[in-house]
């Protein structure tokens, strides 16, 4: 064979492979650009052009939207006059003191340390004033302070218990009362609330009205006139405020004294002029969280005689004036801790 022909026949297999390649290739190419989208792994819009017709196709049905239903609050908000969040120094509660026939702790006041507020604050209207229980003009046995109690309430007071006489050095005889007393601790100062529980409030201001004015008054009508006027309150004992309002309420005239340095000075001062002071005691030899005393005389070495509703033992030692202060709440609504009481 020639070189000439040789040479055509290796042109014409170069052609042939180069044609069979090209072949294989754009059979290749065919089959992959018409592979199947439901084969492939991944987001279909990465592989086809999105057109108004394909995105029909794909878009999920649309989820309807759901407005949001408001449940109203089961509790209604407490009205402001009459209750106000319960803080430590609003509210006493003793869960610590003991009564002197046993050792088992009960609550006896109206301080949950969990408050201080003028939140004990008692209503504006927690003295009755309407006109026709003001009118007292033609009843001359009505006392002239009354003018914010109905002639009802004044009448019950004829059938008041007596309480025990205890004498103090320097000072008028005391009409003291325990809130622990069998002829009233079970019964009630509010709710289900217990005068033994919860009634040094007032029982602390039935000695001082007993004591200091010619009106006559136990624990029992003292937790009926301050559950009346909206001092008590639920499951703590009772708003700061009992104190001066119930004291001016019957005719005292009343000096809140704050716990800061001339409390001592005050306190001195006025047990040595014969006046009766309510203090609110926080936690100490009193009590575990909050508990109403009466301060009622005082040595002249700074010895303090008082009345706690709640313990004859404490009732019949002297404590140290420092202590007294400094046992005392250092806040309470009324302008306490201390209430200085006289006619």
């Amino acid at each position: 064979m020639s070189r000439r022909h040789k040479s055509k026949t290796r042109v014409l297999d170069r052609i042939i492979v180069v044609e069979a390649i090209v072949l294989v290739l754009l059979i290749g190419v065919y089959k992959f650009t018409n592979k199947p989208t439901d084969q492939v792994t991944g987001n279909i819009e990465s592989y086809v052009t999105p057109t108004p017709q394909t995105l029909a196709e794909v878009s999920p049905t649309p989820i309807p939207t759901i407005e949001p239903t408001i449940v109203p609050s089961v509790e209604e908000p407490l009205e402001e006059e009459n209750f106000l969040s319960p803080t430590p120094e609003n509210l006493t509660t003793d869960s610590d003191a003991l009564t002197p026939e046993s050792d088992t702790p009960v609550i006896v006041t109206e301080e949950n340390e969990t408050a201080p507020q003028d939140h004990t604050a008692g209503s504006e209207d927690a003295v009755d004033s309407s006109p026709e229980e003001e009118d007292t003009s033609r009843d001359t046995n009505i006392p002239a302070f009354a003018n914010g109690m109905s002639k009802e309430f004044l009448a019950s007071l004829s059938d008041t218990q007596e309480g025990t006489l205890l004498e103090t050095p320097g000072r008028d005889s005391i009409i003291y009362y325990m809130q622990t007393d069998p002829r009233w601790a079970s019964k009630y100062y509010g709710g289900t609330d217990t005068i033994e529980k919860y009634g040094c409030g007032p029982t602390s201001l039935s000695i001082v009205i007993s004591t200091l004015t010619d009106t006559k008054i136990d624990p029992v009508q003292m937790c009926a006139w301050a559950n009346e006027k909206g001092y008590w309150f639920l499951q703590q004992g009772s708003k700061h405020q009992l104190i001066p309002e119930g004291g001016e309420a019957f005719g005292l005239k009343v000096t809140g004294v704050a716990n800061d340095v001339d409390a001592a000075d005050q306190l001195r001062t006025a047990l040595s002029d014969g006046k009766l002071v309510i203090a609110l005691m926080g936690k100490g030899s009193f009590t575990r969280s909050g508990h109403f005393i009466v301060l009622r005389g005082i040595t002249e070495d700074d010895m303090v005689y008082v009345a706690d509703p709640n313990s004859r033992e404490n009732t019949d030692k002297t404590w140290k004036l420092t202590q007294i202060v400094n046992e005392a709440k250092s806040w309470a609504g009324g302008n306490g801790p201390f209430w200085i009481m006289s006619k």
